[in-house]
């Protein structure tokens, strides 16, 4: 079950970086994708190979989370120059690299958002809006403010317990374990919920 991901371990080891020539010529080798027997990358062979380089490799992927994995198996096959290069990693600074950008994503994303409600917004003409339409904009401009606020709290305490986290201790934890780290994730709710309460406020805004 195990043998082509620790044939391809061994052969390139974690911290590895191999082209992806050099993961095609160990694939065709392998039997594992077909041989385009061109270089002519607009043919519908090469782009064949690429379906297969990709699925072979999410293949590979999977395979090392499986819980029967040898330990030096739990590696990611991650692109590390797109299209010519990929490094070999272990799943635990994958998951590491992936929890600490999240914060960072999920802000970038919703000041996008918040940007483009206000910019709509801006350009409403409100004398065109029905008195509670206009109570309804000035609601949503708040509201997306005071959200803007909680969501940069909570992002900071999950950086915070992501910079404190031993993965590698988690990673090899017993399932029973998860309960308690569920109950330690379920006590910081409250603080949330205090948050959202004090900014919580009457909304009797005057009508323009």
């Amino acid at each position: 079950m195990f043998n082509n991901l620790i044939n391809l371990v061994k052969m390139y080891p974690v911290d590895t970086t191999l082209s992806v020539d050099e993961f095609d010529t160990w694939a065709i080798d392998h039997d594992l994708i077909d041989d385009p027997e061109t270089n002519d990358k607009h043919s519908p062979q090469w782009a064949q190979l690429l379906k297969q380089r990709n699925a072979l490799r999410n293949s590979l992927n999977k395979l090392a989370l499986h819980s029967e994995a040898p330990d030096y198996c739990r590696v990611s096959i991650d692109v590390f120059a797109h299209g010519c290069t990929y490094k070999v990693v272990k799943i635990q600074d994958k998951a590491v690299d992936i929890m600490s950008s999240l914060p960072e994503l999920m802000n970038k994303r919703f000041i996008r958002k918040h940007r483009q409600i206000v910019a709509l917004i801006g350009s409403t003409t409100y004398e065109e809006l029905t008195p509670y339409q206009q109570i309804e904009m000035r609601m949503l401009l708040e509201e997306g403010d005071k959200l803007k606020e909680i969501l940069h709290f909570i992002l900071k305490q999950y950086s915070d317990r992501v910079s404190a986290v031993d993965i590698n201790v988690l990673i090899h934890k017993e399932r029973s374990d998860s309960d308690i780290i569920s109950k330690k994730i379920d006590k910081s709710l409250p603080s949330y919920k205090a948050l959202f309460r004090l900014n919580k406020t009457d909304h009797n805004p005057e009508v323009i």
